[in-house]
C-alpha cells in the first residue's frame, strides 16, 4: 500500500472525518480513505452516466429539447 501525506487540511473538514471515524469504530485514516472511495465512484458513476447520455445524443442527434420547448409545454399542461 501506498502512503499519502495530506498537508493543509481544514481544520472542519478533520473534525467532519473524525466524527465520521468515532461513528463507524475506525480511525481517522480509514475515515479518509472511505470518503475518498466513496468520492472515486461518484465520480464515475457520473462520468459513465454522462458517456450513456453522449452515446443516446450521438444516436438521436435531431432530439434536442430547447428551454423554450420546456416552457411552451409547461405553458399548455396548465391550460
Amino acid at each position: 500500500m501506498t502512503t499519502l501525506n495530506l498537508t493543509a487540511v481544514p481544520d472542519d473538514l478533520v473534525e467532519r472525518l473524525r466524527a465520521i471515524a468515532e461513528q463507524d469504530g475506525t480511525d481517522l485514516v480509514a475515515a479518509a480513505v472511505r470518503c475518498l472511495e466513496r468520492g472515486l465512484s461518484d465520480e464515475e458513476l457520473a462520468e459513465a452516466d454522462i458517456r450513456e447520455l453522449r452515446d443516446l445524443r450521438a444516436q438521436n442527434p435531431n432530439a434536442w429539447v430547447t428551454e423554450e420547448m420546456i416552457r411552451a409545454a409547461r405553458t399548455e399542461g396548465r391550460g
